[in-house]
Parts: structure tokens; C-alpha cells; sequence
């Protein structure tokens, strides 16, 4: 009876903690991230660059229609390569583009790219498409007035918790099968 207690709770104590540290599982799911309101991607995509070395992109809204005037900027290892806003259709370009890796920031978010000239390997793209998401939120909106409580219910944390102690209140409270 003793070693079925002590078993129960090294059993709990190792589900708490393996719940409450979810971090190793959900990195290899999870492509994208929130940092201050803005979705970064965490995966990086494959571009060849077009005629004259130019990096080809274009914004659209969840419905794929074009954004017009949207601000883009390129940047690469923290500098500003270019800076510019879309075209009526959306589009945009940034020519004299040397290949390597970039990070293409809009209202959409941020996206990081290697630009490949003649050898992109397979599956690499031909320019990059950013959709800004279904409630056209960018940086520095509300989502309105349930948006903490949204953010509070999304996080793997709060569920973890909720989880931990879904499984460590009851088996703490049954103390009744050590007397039998």
C-alpha cells in the first residue's frame, strides 16, 4: 500500500511536470508564433529570385485579394535592405537582390526566405506571398474587448495548469485506497 502511494505519486509529479513543460513537443508542430502582437514565422522558405535579381512578393488578405498600400520591408541581419509599399495590385519588388537569407516583414508578419539565383533547390517558390489573417488585425489593434481572455485560452500554459491539476487534485484527495 505504501509503494502503490509513492508509485501514484511519482506518476503524478512526472504527468505535471511533463505537461507543464510542453515545449519539446510543440516545437516541432508549430510554424508560427505571436511576439508583441505580430506572427513570425519559424520555418524558412526557399525563393528564386526572378530576372535582374529581383525578390518578388505580394500581400493579399484572407480571401486572396490584393492589399494595396501596404507597407513591406526587407531586411537582412538587422539592416534595412529595402523598404517600400505594394502596388494597387498587391504586389511588390525589390530588385538588386543578392541571394541569401532575408526577412520579409509586412502587416502580415514577419517571414524569413533564402533567395536562391539559378541553383533554389526543389519546392522553392517564386516569390513570397504573406496573408494577412481573417480579422485583418495588424500590429498595435485590439481585437476587441474579449482579447485578453482570448489570449489567456489560447496559451499552452493556462492548459497545462488546468490539466496538471485535472490529474494531481484527485489523486491527491483519494486517500482511500491506501486503508484497504
Amino acid at each position: 500500500m505504501r509503494n502503490s502511494k509513492l508509485l501514484k505519486t511519482i506518476v503524478t509529479i512526472v504527468t505535471c511536470a511533463a505537461i507543464a513543460v510542453p515545449h519539446p513537443a510543440m516545437a516541432a508542430s508549430r510554424t508560427t508564433q505571436i511576439v508583441d502582437g505580430v506572427k513570425v514565422s519559424q520555418d524558412i522558405k526557399n525563393v528564386r529570385l526572378g530576372a535582374a535579381s529581383k525578390l518578388r512578393g505580394a500581400i493579399v488578405d484572407h480571401n486572396g485579394r490584393p492589399v494595396a498600400g501596404a507597407p513591406v520591408v526587407v531586411g537582412q541581419q538587422g539592416k534595412i535592405v529595402a523598404q517600400l509599399d505594394t502596388a494597387a495590385d498587391g504586389r511588390y519588388e525589390v530588385a538588386d537582390v543578392a541571394p541569401g537569407i532575408y526577412q520579409v516583414a509586412s502587416y502580415a508578419g514577419v517571414q524569413t526566405v533564402r533567395l536562391h539565383a539559378a541553383d533554389a533547390p526543389a519546392g522553392s517558390v517564386e516569390g513570397v506571398v504573406q496573408v494577412i489573417d481573417s480579422e485583418g488585425i495588424s500590429r498595435g489593434q485590439s481585437n476587441g474587448r474579449f482579447s485578453l481572455l482570448k489570449r489567456i485560452a489560447t496559451n499552452p500554459l493556462t492548459w497545462a495548469v488546468v490539466i496538471a491539476a485535472a490529474i494531481a487534485i484527485p489523486l491527491a484527495l483519494d486517500d482511500n485506497d491506501d486503508a484497504s
